[in-house]
């Protein structure tokens, strides 16, 4: 049997049977995954350890009847003697009927019917849900430090989701660039599959996650032994989904203070009965780290959300022809994006059918014109090799002109990841990438590509988060960008 089921069929707490069992009165199996299995025998026990504190015999009397080392009715005999000699601050009732039942069960004790301990609990129900003040002394103590518990999984939580929006960026995906479905996956689901795959392992081996680490936590079973992995996901899985906060989970910030709460209040949560938690050390260094390592996160999660996720590298390089770079080009683009670039260059609609699409136009897509080895402006075919391109962009009277800077980078990138040049040094690539800015002329030259930004503008105030906007309707308004990018 689970501690569970042991507790129910004896009439105690799961908290209770920890308690009884650290005090040595049972000894169930441990089996493979670290959690206990109880017997018949140990059942037994228990009820009597149930009938003997409730009629409120002390814990060492209970625990010689147990060890046989007195016998019950000499343990009750004595009892009775001494509610008998009670005259001040007593329940009359209790002592009275606690009285009943010992007499009661110290005759049937010499009849030669089998003694059978559950005719008293069905008897005197009453009197055994009512005066549970022994057993509820009899419990597992309460676990300590609840804000640190708190903020320890918070903390653990996000970790997660910064690990994982980590791993889609550098597998070129960006939660910038996805849907409202997609996001909801990769907010809510994948670093919930993290971390049930992480956290076990973090407990299994070093008995504590990063933000338990960080708060100076520990997590051990009642041996004070390293959770075995499956015990370590029992308990991730009861926090999770266990019915600690009624009709809240995991995703609720009022869930964690629901099981805050519980902490504060007393009450021992499902998933401690098997495992223990205590504070190896409260330092005041954790707390400073704690809060360093919060803002870091955060950080961390704004700078990779944020930023568009480039490939690691594309498929075409060296000399490449205008379909090759197109190619490179079209790696680039969310792959949710309704639009690419064809075997020429140009802009075509890539809509699956049946799907509705409002404001396409809404965004500026740059018509790209290419340099050839054998034109360097003009006419040109798919297979002509690339020297080259550029494009100018012109915006009137539009409260917030778009800035093209993604289109610029995805330039950028197709065609200077394509140079030999850039194996030797792909940081300068990078360095120039996060460099650049919205509205902001540059001019350089990287890989023995020249590239060069003019930004003209008139009517506009400028802002490094937002770039330009418009801030009196009544003000004439104009932009105006000029990009090229060509080959020595």
């Amino acid at each position: 049997m689970t501690i569970s089921d042991v507790a129910y069929h004896a009439g105690l707490t799961p908290g209770n049977v920890v308690f009884y069992e650290k005090k040595d009165f049972i000894s169930p199996n441990n089996v493979e995954d670290g959690r206990r299995d109880y017997h018949k025998h140990d059942m037994e026990i228990l009820k009597k350890i149930r009938l003997l504190r409730t009629l409120g015999i002390s814990l060492e009397d209970t625990k010689l009847v147990i060890n046989k080392e007195i016998g019950l009715a000499d343990a009750l005999y004595t009892h009775i003697n001494r509610l008998s000699n009670l005259t001040v601050n007593t329940d009359a009732s209790f002592t009275a009927t606690a009285i009943e039942i010992c007499t009661k069960i110290r005759k049937d004790l010499t009849s030669e019917t089998p003694f059978d301990i559950d005719i008293y609990f069905r008897e005197y129900a009453d009197f055994f849900d009512t005066y549970t003040g022994e057993l509820n002394k009899d419990c597992v103590p309460l676990a300590l430090c609840p804000i640190r518990r708190f903020l320890a999984r918070w903390f653990d939580w996000h970790f997660y989701f910064v690990l994982w929006t980590f791993i889609l960026y550098n597998i070129g995906l960006s939660m910038s660039e996805q849907s409202y479905f997609e996001l909801g996956i990769d907010i809510c689901v994948m670093p919930l599959l993290l971390m049930f795959i992480l956290e076990p392992l973090f407990l299994m081996i070093f008995t504590t996650t990063p933000g338990k680490w960080l708060l100076g936590l520990r997590v051990t079973d009642n041996n004070g032994r390293h959770l075995p992995y499956l015990a370590g996901l029992a308990r991730l899985f009861s926090i999770m989904f266990g019915k600690e906060s009624g009709t809240y989970r995991y995703e609720s910030w009022f869930y964690y203070y629901i099981l805050y709460q519980k902490c504060v209040d007393g009450e021992t949560l499902k998933w401690e009965y098997d495992s223990n938690i205590y504070v190896k050390d409260e330092s005041i260094w954790r707390s400073i780290a704690f809060g360093i390592e919060c803002i870091l996160l955060l950080i961390a999660a704004c700078f990779i959300i944020s930023r568009p996720a480039y490939p690691t590298d594309v498929d075409n390089k060296g000399d490449i022809t205008i379909q090759e770079f197109a190619e490179n080009y079209n790696e680039l683009l969310p792959h949710n994006s309704y639009r690419h670039l064809n075997s020429v260059g140009k802009w075509v609609d890539d809509i699956p059918k049946g799907t509705a699409v409002v404001n396409l136009q809404e965004n500026i897509y740059p018509s790209y014109r290419y340099i050839t080895e054998n034109n360097t402006h003009g006419s040109y075919h798919s297979n002509d090799i690339m020297k080259g391109v550029y494009f100018t962009v012109e915006q009137e009277n539009i409260a917030r002109p778009d800035s093209c800077i993604d289109d610029i980078r995805n330039l950028l990138t197709a065609f200077l990841k394509a140079q030999p040049e850039y194996d030797d040094n792909p940081q300068e690539l990078e360095n120039i990438l996060n460099s650049i800015s919205k509205f902001t002329s540059f001019e350089f030259t990287v890989y023995n590509v020249k590239i060069s930004c003019i930004v003209t503008s008139s009517g506009y105030k400028y802002s490094d988060t937002v770039g330009l906007f418009q801030t009196d309707k009544n003000v004439e308004t104009y932009v105006k960008l000029e990009f090229t990018m060509t080959k020595n």
